[in-house]
């Protein structure tokens, strides 16, 4: 596998203990392990927004990396002037903390395996990060939406142009890409599993269905998890971001589920449980 993260970071690709500890004397550190659609990106917002747990942005995006251009507030390595990853992450926590002292950051299963092999003591480095993970219950609806957006280019209702909205009204049904996606889903999964187990991880974990029923629940749940013993009332709050989910995605749900009911059966069994 290459690792595109690395080519960011010509001057140094190597993320250092010392640099965590250092991070670590002024700043509690989070890492949210995603699997995609699971609904990260508004997570990231409400946490943004509750100014209590930083910025957990996807911050080592294999795309986003490679440019100049900021994100709802967050800016890649080029745009920091810095192309060295410790540096890197030493301006992001410096600027994106809470007044707290509170950072975070989401990785994909992608971003974690390239991650991992730029940690110069993956297990010593990970007993100072508190580990979440992220994943959603409903991998049919996660899937519809996963192609649906790879298919047109909109991931994010903040994205949304006439031109792109259109692109995404005319995404056509295909069982088959859904059924790809859903195996891409649940590889991610396992793939984190084997992951927590080789660095003796235990995230507390979570799903998109607990943030949609209760999103102060789920920042307070963090929140307490981070900083132990707190007692800060936390509200949630998103600004950019809402759902793109609309009757044709409920419509395709239904239809997959009902065409592929032995597949998804079959798909429970390999699937990691909750």
């Amino acid at each position: 596998m290459e690792n595109e993260l690395v080519r960011a970071f010509p001057e140094n690709a190597i993320i250092h203990l010392d640099t965590i500890k250092n991070i670590r004397q002024k700043t509690r550190l989070y890492v949210i392990f995603i699997i995609a659609r699971s609904g990260s990106t508004w997570l990231m917002e409400m946490a943004r927004n509750s100014n209590l747990l930083g910025t957990p942005q996807e911050w080592f995006n294999e795309g986003w990396i490679h440019t100049s251009e900021p994100v709802l507030g967050c800016r890649p390595p080029l745009a920091m002037g810095t192309r060295d990853v410790d540096k890197y992450l030493e301006r992001i926590v410096e600027e994106h903390r809470s007044a707290s002292g509170v950072m975070g950051l989401q990785l994909s299963p992608y971003q974690t395996e390239c991650l991992c092999s730029m940690l110069e003591r993956p297990e010593n480095i990970c007993k100072l990060v508190q580990p979440f993970y992220l994943r959603r219950h409903d991998v049919v609806a996660q899937a519809v939406s996963l192609y649906r957006s790879v298919k047109s280019g909109l991931f994010h209702s903040y994205q949304a142009t006439p031109a792109l909205q259109s692109l995404l009204d005319a995404v056509e049904y295909d069982g088959d890409a859904i059924a790809a996606w859903c195996e891409h889903l649940i590889s991610g999964e396992i793939f984190f599993e084997s992951t927590f187990e080789r660095l003796n991880l235990s995230p507390a974990r979570f799903t998109y269905e607990e943030i949609v029923a209760g999103p102060e629940n789920v920042l307070a749940w963090m929140n307490q998890t981070i900083s132990p013993g707190s007692t800060m009332r936390v509200a949630a709050n998103s600004t950019y971001l809402k759902p793109l989910r609309t009757e044709v995605t409920s419509a395709w749900c239904t239809q997959f589920r009902t065409e592929r009911a032995d597949y998804l059966a079959e798909l429970e069994i390999r699937r990691p449980p909750f």
